[in-house]
């Protein structure tokens, strides 16, 4: 039997519903070119300066550290990844698994039968699988989901499963999901979570794509110059 913990950096936005429903894109889709999911992400950035005062819950994050520090053991395996997905690469050869999934979102959806970012918790076969969930997560996840916590300190105050140890921890960023301004902070927790296991995280962070940078930041510019010319053009109509 082995332990995986589960970690989707969404889980880690300060966002209220409201911010959420206005402020990010519609729905989402992670099969989109992630120069298509950029540009989506740089025209919410241009219609609204609300979108870069959005943070991450730091508390949230130092609980997540000390859970690591406390169940990691000597060989715990490292892996980050863009989409949750990737999971399957650990679990659809070993199904004696236990999954401890934190994630804004269940991921038991019904959409499709080919595993994705949002139906692997569905469709993967686990030992058990626990979800810790934000308090505005919705919940609707049917008979998938064995154990809820919400926030990860109740997890940590509440659990005996992971007594032998976390095998393996598996990190992703759903960019479709997560305002760029906070891969800053991703990278950091990651490298973090990367020292206390006692691996190098610039191997894992490599190959993930560079989503905030100086070519972003006048892309924004540009979207937001051509924004008011076509606003200003809509109001002289109007008059």
């Amino acid at each position: 039997m082995k332990n995986i913990l589960s970690i989707d950096w969404d889980y880690f936005i300060e966002v209220t519903d409201n911010q959420r429903a206005c402020l990010f894109p519609d729905g989402g889709n992670e099969k989109l070119l992630k120069s298509v999911q950029n540009f989506i992400w740089c025209s919410r950035y241009a219609s609204t300066d609300k979108l870069r005062k959005i943070s991450v819950d730091i508390d949230e994050i130092n609980n997540l550290l000390s859970l690591i520090e406390r169940y990691k053991k000597d060989n715990t395996q490292f892996c980050v990844y863009d989409s949750h997905k990737k999971i399957k690469r650990l679990i659809e050869h070993d199904h004696s698994v236990n999954v401890f999934n934190i994630d804004f979102h269940h991921d038991c959806c019904e959409f499709s039968d080919d595993v994705d970012c949002g139906n692997w918790a569905r469709l993967l076969n686990f030992r058990k699988l626990y979800w810790i969930r934000r308090e505005d997560s919705q919940d609707d996840v049917g008979p998938f989901v064995d154990y809820k916590y919400k926030a990860i300190h109740n997890l940590m105050d509440n659990l005996q499963e992971l007594a032998d140890g976390i095998d393996y921890v598996f990190i992703c960023r759903s960019p479709m999901w997560m305002p760029p301004h906070l891969d800053s902070y991703f990278e950091s927790m990651v490298l973090d979570i990367a020292d206390i296991i006692g691996q190098d995280a610039l191997l894992y962070l490599d190959h993930l794509f560079i989503r905030w940078d100086e070519d972003t930041e006048k892309n924004i510019e540009e979207m937001k110059k051509v924004q008011n010319i076509l606003l200003t053009r809509m109001k002289g109509k109007l008059k």
